[in-house]
């Protein structure tokens, strides 16, 4: 004679049985509005649904032990996924731009939480949960319990999942969610499978960022192929460094000018090149960014070079060995240069810091010399006073150390002050370094009165 729990299974399979022209009519239905409603999406990929299957229900009997607490007749009101259905969509994000959208959709509440469905009344989802829901494996996932209203109520569930945790979800289901095998590693499993996750993670956002790269080629006059490269790049600094520092260490800061001046150095080398070249510059980048991230762990802590460094000349001796000392005490700095460390782990550090401070000096110079040469001035003729602005600017910059100085926005400022400078002194007369100096008052240089001016980072100085 049967054990008591195994004629609650026959008797719930044979009532499952009886119940399916019911479930397929709600499973049509079902299928058929999620279907109308989100195939013809941009984010939209797949569509799945199933029924519960008669070992998956024998299997789910056992192990919540419904025979104790719940009569056959009343079993599929507490099945929650009698019927699974599940819309695949291309990244994690697009999550919960679906999830949102459902709310445009059900927008009749009913006092349990459930809301139902405009265009097809039987259909509801309980939209009052917080979502996404937090798994045994610890990862959060969009799972949303749903109604059909005929002749019986019968529970559906509604998963919204990216295409890696699609996939994702098919290995922890097979190896963890139903293995009931007596492991001694489990926990090391486990952290395999977390580990797994997280690398899943980083693929999904450089499909992103490649797909929104990808689709600026349908707008060719607004494509440049180079500043969306530099784009993706800022944003893939973002994700490796920055959100694990958020996420990990608690500490957030605004560290777009940081961003944009990495990107501006990373790319100097292939600046006049062709697509191809940045392109594998790009590769590059994202490789050595992926295979590295030391620098959450090494987040604060001083760089110190050995040996020291030997600069090429007097001045980025001087600009490089201030700024050896800016990058330990101040804390932007100090963590752009751990990011470019860990981006070019092919080159020495000390190789690596000099051509950066080359690459400062030279955005500064240069800047300088196109004001002159806008106002119709030989850069030739004026060198040694191009240099003493130089000169000036740096110590202006290393007082007061903002990387934002060294971007476009802050050379376009140059740029402009430099223009209005030569506008209303001739270079020839001492009053035009004077008047630089009110921009640029550098540490020690007392500036003349004059009427009000841009100051270097865009403001006016009275």
């Amino acid at each position: 004679m049967k054990l008591p729990l195994f004629q609650y299974i026959d008797q719930a399979i044979a009532m499952k049985h009886e119940l399916r022209f019911e479930i397929d009519q709600a499973q049509r239905a079902i299928d058929s509005f999620f279907l109308s409603q989100y195939a013809s999406k941009d984010n939209f990929v797949n569509y799945t649904s199933r029924v519960k299957a008669d070992e998956s229900l024998k299997e789910k009997i056992i192990r919540r032990n419904y025979t104790s607490a719940v009569s056959a007749e009343k079993l599929f009101s507490h099945i929650s996924d009698l019927i699974g259905c599940r819309i695949e969509c291309r990244f994690i994000h697009d999550e919960e731009d679906i999830y949102r959208s459902l709310f445009d959709h059900f927008q009749s509440r009913r006092s349990d939480g459930f809301y139902r469905c405009n265009l097809d009344p039987r259909i509801e989802l309980r939209l009052d949960d917080p979502q996404p829901k937090s798994q045994k494996n610890g990862v959060r996932s969009y799972r949303i319990d749903g109604h059909f209203l005929g002749p019986h109520v019968l529970n559906f569930e509604l998963q919204i999942k990216s295409m890696v945790n699609v996939f994702w979800n098919e290995i922890d289901h097979k190896i963890l969610y139903k293995n009931y095998n007596y492991v001694l590693t489990e926990q090391f499993v486990h952290d395999i499978m977390t580990s797994i996750h997280g690398d899943l993670t980083v693929i999904d956002r450089q499909m992103e960022m490649m797909y929104d790269h990808l689709r600026t080629l349908d707008r060719p006059k607004e494509f440049k192929p180079q500043e969306q490269i530099k784009t993706m790049i800022g944003r893939l600094i973002q994700d490796v460094y920055l959100i694990p520092l958020r996420d990990e260490a608690g500490i957030t800061f605004d560290f777009r000018s940081s961003i944009d001046l990495i990107t501006d150095f990373l790319f100097a080398r292939v600046e006049y090149e062709s697509r191809e070249q940045y392109a594998t510059e790009f590769l590059r980048i994202m490789d050595d960014a992926f295979s590295g991230q030391r620098v959450l762990a090494l987040f604060g802590e001083t760089i110190e070079f050995s040996p020291s460094i030997h600069y090429h000349s007097e001045i980025t001796t001087d600009l490089g060995t201030r700024l050896e000392c800016v990058i330990n005490e101040d804390i932007l700095w100090n963590l752009t240069l751990h990011i470019l460390l860990d981006l070019n782990s092919h080159m020495r550090p000390e190789d690596l810091f000099r051509t950066f401070v080359d690459y400062l000096l030279f955005r500064v110079i240069h800047t300088i010399r196109h004001g002159f040469s806008q106002q119709g001035l030989s850069v030739c003729d004026y060198e040694a006073l191009i240099d003493r602005m130089t000169r000036q600017a740096l110590d202006t910059y290393l007082n007061r150390p903002r990387p934002e100085y060294f971007t476009v926005t802050g050379r376009n400022s140059l740029f402009r002050n430099v223009v209005v400078t030569l506008s209303n002194e001739k270079p020839d007369d001492p009053a035009c370094f004077d008047r630089f100096c009110q921009f640029y008052p550098g540490r020690s240089h007392a500036p003349v009165k004059n009427p009000p001016m841009e100051a270097p980072h865009g403001h006016t100085l009275s």
